[in-house]
């Protein structure tokens, strides 16, 4: 319960500084593998990166300075009212500039979990970049 009012906290603070309505709503879809720019420094893309992928049910076990990676667990999935499956995320984040904008580069990948072959049951990687780009200001640009 206390984490769920920590998640309601944290979602009105974000709303709240950033231009976005309201947060766009984690469902899967799109393709995989997505490759974006945000306009903010690889720090700051981190945070949301993570905090989007926690949104999407993701417990994290890899989490460096250029990369994170996470599971979808039953738990998380579970309690978030979110479409089950067992997809593995994992972003990497990369100091860019676009257009004469530093920022940073993010791929994201939505793989099967464990030793599992083929395509993931459902792609997470653009409901949450979309979730990312929201967070740091960025209605959804691609």
């Amino acid at each position: 319960m206390r984490y769920l009012a920590l998640a309601f906290a944290v979602i009105r603070t974000c709303t709240a500084a950033s231009p976005c309505v309201a947060l766009p709503e984690i469902l899967p879809g799109g393709d995989p593998v997505e490759t974006r720019f945000i306009a903010a420094p690889v720090a700051r893309v981190h945070e949301v990166i993570s905090d989007a992928m926690q949104a999407a049910g993701v417990f994290l076990f890899k989490n460096t300075q250029e990369s994170l990676e996470g599971e979808r667990t039953a738990e998380r999935v579970g309690v978030l009212r979110l479409p089950r499956g067992d997809e593995l995320i994992r972003a990497l984040l990369t100091p860019s500039v676009q257009e004469g904008k530093a920022g940073t580069s993010v791929r994201m990948e939505t793989l099967r979990r464990g030793n599992k072959q083929g395509t993931p049951k459902s792609a997470w990687s653009a409901a949450v970049l979309d979730q990312a780009a929201c967070l740091v200001g960025e209605s959804g640009a691609r």
